[in-house]
């Protein structure tokens, strides 16, 4: 099993273009707390049409433009608060000129915390525990926890 398998494993990832080298987990202290952050690349082909523009993507009219990475928060691992530093390919369309990023099942578009997480957060609000416990556990904010609690 190579190491990507494995750790997209254990962190319950499924995303076909996601890969982790061997140096991928480093334990840092992030503000005051001991977390586990790996990094991961995102990285695959260009699509097949702009979504600013509609343009089919034929004589590589669409191509790749560098990379952008994003800290996304998932759910604890051995009681240690976990983040995931994805690098994320960008496109860029040479009929309107704009670039874009990549999507991933891992999170939302303009998100930062993984859907594992707000699952796990949901599935803790079905029990008689305190908004801000909930949130202090998986290290996100009170506030978005109440927001999904009334959505």
């Amino acid at each position: 099993m190579s190491i990507t398998n494995l750790i997209q494993s254990t962190l319950n990832l499924k995303e076909k273009y996601l890969s982790f080298d061997e140096s991928c987990l480093e334990k840092q202290k992030i503000k005051g707390v001991e977390a586990l952050v790996y990094r991961a690349t995102l990285a695959p082909p260009p699509p097949k049409s702009c979504p600013s523009c509609d343009c089919m993507n034929e004589n590589f009219s669409i191509i790749r433009h560098g990379f952008k990475t994003s800290t996304l928060v998932l759910p604890r691992v051995s009681g240690f608060k976990t983040l995931l530093k994805l690098k994320k390919q960008r496109f860029f369309c040479k009929h309107c000129h704009s670039t874009f990023i990549a999507s991933s099942s891992i999170v939302e578009p303009n998100c930062f915390i993984s859907k594992n997480t707000f699952h796990s957060v949901v599935c803790e609000l079905k029990e008689k525990s305190s908004i801000v416990d909930i949130a202090k556990r998986h290290a996100i904010s009170h506030a978005t926890v109440n927001n999904w609690l009334h959505q």
